[in-house]
Parts: structure tokens; sequence; C-alpha cells
């Protein structure tokens, strides 16, 4: 079966004439079965050959061509979408077709054919975003619900008749397609959320596969402005946790077709609204959450079970609950460990939630205003002391708009600007990172779109940075998206810039740059920490004698004195050229040069042999920049893995590594 013949299939299924003579009919059913078979060999062909495929689809326009199948078909034959009466449908559909083909068979033939149709496209827009866009882009699901679905809201269930097969189909594209919030809009345009209303008032006590899809799909769509007629009571969430139980005690994982993750997500997204918060709680949520973390060994799971939980921390009643549950936070504390890094990340999210009291914001508004403390709980000293030169601009964005967040951030960087921006998603160092990132900044840029307001990452940063007093600069990267909830609230009268039109960046990032004046500019470029791009000149090389005339690591004369009116000798300070020269001499430092400024200042027996057989200049600057920019993970992450020994021992190797980088290189 080749692209062509099923681009020839297209062609016909578009243009087939109507109504049908037998010959036509005859060959449509044959086009749409070859279009299905070429569809259900998409399992069994590679991730890069079904990327292929979907894209060629795409550029055939093969949704807008079964749209307009599907407008011609049920303008010329309405009867396909009557009403059931009694068991069976009752009406005659022999004058909707041409004389030739008045066949009993005929009918439910045409039918099948539709449903073809649809089942065509169920799992390619299950798995791929660019389908998802195309499917409404090219108006095909807005057609099945403003055309289609009106016409199947009498579906008598369980009667297992066309129009019921027809009505899941049509919904599960609706479901599969909602996924993607630039869709919206389209959804949006066809009232898509009162249909699926419309839909559940019929399905919602039925517990079929349509209602199921209609209350995940609601989900996805669900607003401030829509969800008190979506919850209509407490009776969703009693459903929707219902499904996650029953999937749950299935083997597969499965209930009414649908995975265990998908009802997770579903809840979600329900929990993404604060009043729906407190509802899923007083249902016994949490107690389901566990019962998932508890029994899955799913990584899609966990991560979705552990968003759940995390976002439900964002309410006083939610995060009581979970702090006084220890047996849940033994097991959250036990995911940070995953070898995941996502379950890492979000079950990490959870707990630095849970820490995120009222003593601690208190205790980081101390930090921002300069002081420095030791955890007596913890024996970890924290170096908290940030200075002007420590500050930044931080830009606060969700995955999807990673690609504008990093062209923004790059044109600061080009200006003068210090950004501060998570281009790795944290791995590893989330919470101690994203903290001092937030203490730090000067201003807090908010990337601002629908999935930036449903995670509870990005509602953790902006959270902390409006308890910290932190100034915002809201900039728009999803059209026609209008904030609300906690996102509205936290923004309040504030005006947004419009950055979805790529062809006014360069005018918008102008405004943006006079907006922030000189705030948080560097006097000097920074200076890349990657060797092959680092200046050599003046460096130790591997040809000089380590314990020659010049170490590198000794405290060289001083060149120069000042004396002051009193007649005391003042010291120099070291200049940020001074600085940077200094780093670049000693990135180029060995293994053997680096072990043996650790011996020289008796440090060796406060690190472990593994870290002395690896260790080199590269490391010894990256630890100095972590301990200035990032102290909290310095002291409590890094010296800890780095070293054996005790806790005035990690001070001692503070002091000489801050010595260090304080030198003035030799002119």
């Amino acid at each position: 079966m080749t692209t062509e013949s099923v681009s020839a299939a297209l062609r016909y299924i578009e243009n087939v004439d109507l109504p049908f003579s037998l010959d036509s009919f005859t060959e449509l059913v044959g086009k749409m079965r070859l279009l299905f078979r070429f569809m259900i060999r998409f399992d069994d062909v590679s991730i890069d050959e079904q990327n292929k495929i979907a894209n060629w689809l795409i550029q055939v326009h093969m949704f807008k061509r079964l749209k307009l199948f599907l407008a011609r078909v049920t303008k010329s034959y309405p009867l396909l979408f009557a009403s059931e009466v009694g068991d069976e449908v009752e009406y005659d559909y022999s004058a909707y077709f041409a004389e030739d083909v008045r066949n009993e068979n005929i009918p439910s033939l045409l039918s099948h054919t539709c449903c073809l149709s649809l089942n065509c496209l169920i799992n390619i827009t299950d798995r791929f975003e660019s389908v998802q866009k195309a499917c409404c882009s090219d108006g095909l699901v807005q057609f099945i619900v403003t055309d289609i679905l009106p016409l199947l809201l009498d579906v008598k269930w369980g009667e297992l008749t066309f129009r019921e097969e027809f009505l899941n189909r049509s919904l599960d594209i609706v479901y599969n397609c909602c996924k993607v919030p630039s869709n919206h809009k389209y959804y949006e345009e066809a009232k898509a959320a009162d249909m699926l209303l419309r839909i559940r008032q019929k399905t919602k006590e039925s517990h079929n596969e349509a209602d199921i899809t209609t209350l995940l799909a609601l989900g996805y769509l669900l607003d401030d402005s829509n969800n008190k007629e979506i919850m209509s009571g407490q009776s969703t969430i009693k459903q929707i946790l219902e499904y996650i139980v029953q999937s749950l005690n299935d083997c597969e994982h499965l209930s009414f077709g649908f995975h265990l993750e998908e009802f997770l997500t579903g809840l979600s997204h329900l929990a993404v609204n604060d009043e729906n918060k407190d509802l899923i709680c007083d249902e016994g949520g949490i107690s389901v959450l566990q019962k998932v973390l508890e029994s899955s060994s799913k990584d899609k799971e966990l991560i979705a079970c552990c968003n759940a939980l995390w976002l439900l921390c964002f309410c006083k009643k939610g995060a009581l609950l979970i702090d006084e549950n220890e047996e849940l936070k033994t097991l959250l504390s036990d995911l940070k460990a995953s070898k995941n890094i996502e379950v890492q990340r979000y079950a990490s999210g959870v707990v630095w939630q849970l820490k995120n009291t009222e003593k601690k914001i208190e205790d980081a508004k101390d930090r921002v205003n300069g002081s420095m403390e030791l955890d007596a709980t913890s024996d970890k000293f924290t170096n908290s002391f940030h200075d002007e030169d420590d500050k930044h601009i931080m830009i606060s964005y969700q995955w999807d708009n990673q690609p504008l967040a990093k062209k923004i951030a790059d044109y600061l960087k080009e200006r003068g600007f210090k950004v501060w921006i998570d281009l790795y998603e944290m791995k590893g160092y989330i919470m101690d990172d994203m903290a001092t990132a937030v203490e730090n900044a000067s201003y807090l840029i908010i990337c601002l779109s629908r999935r930036y307001k449903n995670s509870p990452n990005t509602r953790r940063e902006c959270d902390y940075a409006f308890q910290l007093g932190k100034d915002f600069i809201p900039l728009m990267m999803e059209e026609n998206y209008k904030p609300d909830g906690w996102l509205g609230i936290l923004l309040g009268t504030k005006l947004w810039t419009d950055f979805t039109d790529g062809n006014l960046f360069e005018h918008k990032m102008k405004d943006l740059c006079s907006r922030l004046g000189n705030v948080c500019k560097a006097v000097e470029p920074m200076i890349s920490p990657i060797r092959e791009s680092v200046v050599t000149a003046g460096n130790v090389t591997s040809a000089d004698p380590f314990y020659g005339q010049h170490h590198p690591f000794q405290h060289h004369p001083i060149q120069h004195q000042d004396v002051t009116d009193s007649g005391k000798t003042e010291q120099p300070h070291q200049t940020k050229s001074d600085h940077a020269e200094m780093e670049n001499i000693v990135l180029q430092w060995t293994n053997s040069e680096a072990v043996a400024w650790v011996r020289s200042k008796g440090l060796a027996g406060c690190m472990k042999k593994g870290t002395l057989k690896k260790v080199d200049g590269l490391h010894l600057v990256m630890l100095n920049r972590l301990r200035k920019t990032h102290p909290s993970v310095f002291y409590q992450t890094a010296l800890p893995q780095i070293g054996g020994g005790e806790f005035l021992d990690f001070l001692t190797f503070s002091y000489h590594l801050e010595a260090l980088f304080e030198t003035i290189p030799p002119k």
C-alpha cells in the first residue's frame, strides 16, 4: 500500500458523486477501507516513520477532506442521524439513494463507512500535536461539534447502534484535539463546552464511554467561567475518583478503555480551580492518590499523581491533610530518589510546597534583606547574603514556550542584562535553585499561557515571588488567552505585553528593555564556563612546572600599595577583570594541579577519594559560581556529595575556595 494509493483514495472520498450510484458507492467503501487499513498499520512502524506519515497526512489535507466528505454525506442523507424509535431505527432510507442502490444493506454500509472515516483518526489524533492542530485548523473538530453532535443528543444508550458508535468516535476526536491549548480558541468559537455539557446531562449517570470522554474533555476546557456548571456539585469529582479506583484495581490499569494516567490528569485539571481543591479533599481524593503511589510503578502514573497532589498543596486543607499523613510523606520522599527525573521533580515539588510555611517566607524575606543564617535543625550552613551584583531578571515560563522564552533571554543578555532562566528544568536541584533565583530577582518576567496557569511548578514560582513582594512583568504567549483563576488574581489590573505576533518581536523587546531601564545590567559580559571558549593567554600550561615560580593557587605579591592620609597601607581590591582572569587561570588546571591546590590548603582529608581522582579546574570554577549564586545548593547538597568531612571542614573548604578566586592575578 503506497502513499500514492492513499492520496488517490482521499481525493475520491472528497469528490465522490452524490447521490451514490452502485458503482460509486462500492468504490467509496473500498477506498475508505483502504484508508482504514493504512491507518491501523500505524502502530507497526517506528516513531520516525509515524512522524513522517503524520506530516504527510497534514500536507495532503486528509482532515479537511474527511470533513468535506462528512458534510456532503450528512447533507445528502440526513436520516443517517435520525432518532431511534423503539429498539431499531424505523426510517426508510431508500428515497435518499439512487434507484440501483436501494438495498436494505446500503444504509448500514454507509453508516459503517462514516464510522470508518472517524476511526481512521483515533490513534493519530491521540499522539501527534501537529495532527491535533490540523484537525482544528482544517475545521474538522468544529464541524463535529456544531453539525454532528447536535444530531446525536438523543442517542439510545446500550443498543450498540451506529448512532451510538458514531457519537463515541466523534467525542474521541474532540477529546484528543482539546489537549492542545492553542486549539481552545476553535473550541470557544464552536461553543464546544456548552455542547459537551449538554451531552453530559444525558450521560453522567450512565458511566459509559461517552460520559468519561466528555468529562475528561471538559477538564481541558475548564476555566472560571464554566467551572460551576461543569462541576455540578460534587458528582463530577466523585465520578473521576471512582474511575481512578476502578482502573487502579484493573491488572492493566484501565477503566472503560481509558488509562489510569488519563483519569489522574483529569483530576489535576479539576484541581487547577481553587474551589475544586477543597471538594477533592472532602471526597477523599488524597487517600485515593496515596493508593496510587502505593500501588503503581509506572512513571507516567506517578508523575500525574504527584502533579495532582502538588496542586492540592496550594489550598490550606490539602496542605494540612498531606502534611499530617506521615505514610504519604514517606512515599513522596522515596520518590525524590527515583531514577526518573520527572518523578523526582514532581515529588520534590510537593515536599517543597509543604515546607513553604509562613516561617519559611519570613526567613526568605530576611535572606533577601541580606542575612546569614545557620539552620540548627539540620546543621547546614546557608550563606544567604546577596549583594546587588547577584541580582538578575528571572524569566518564568511553561515548557511549551521555551523557544520564545529563550529568545527573549538571549535578546536581554546581548544588551547587557543579567538574566536567570531555567533551560534544563533544574534537574536535581530544582527547589533550592528556584527559591534562590526568585530571592535574587529584581523582576520576574511571566510568560502567560493556559498551561502556565495550570502548572503547579509555575504557580509555585509566582506564589513565592508574590510573597516576597517581587515585581512582575507579564508577557502574553498565547493568542486569545485571558488570565483567570489564581493567575488572574495575581496580575490584578497589570497590563501585559503581547508577544503572540512574531513579526512584532523586535518592537516589543525594545519596549521591554525601555521598561527595565538599567536594572540588572552587567558591567561586563559573563565568562563562558566552557573550556574551549576560555582565553588562555597568561594561564598556566602543561609545560609550566606546578611547583615552579608561579603558583596559580598562591596569593601573589601585591604589585602596588596605596597609602591613606593616616599613613596606613590600604590593600588593593580585586576588580571584576581580575576575577575573570583568575577564573581563566583556574579553568586550565588539570586534575593533578587541582589536587595540588587541595593538598596545599590541607583539604585532602575532607574530600572523598573518588572526588580527588576527578576534580579539575573547571569543577572548582563551577563550585565557586554555585557558592555565590546558589548558596543553599552549595552548602546543603554539593559539599556533602564531594566531601566526607564534618561541618567545620565544609566551612574551611568554602573559605579557601573563596580566597582562591579573590586572589589578584600576577601582572
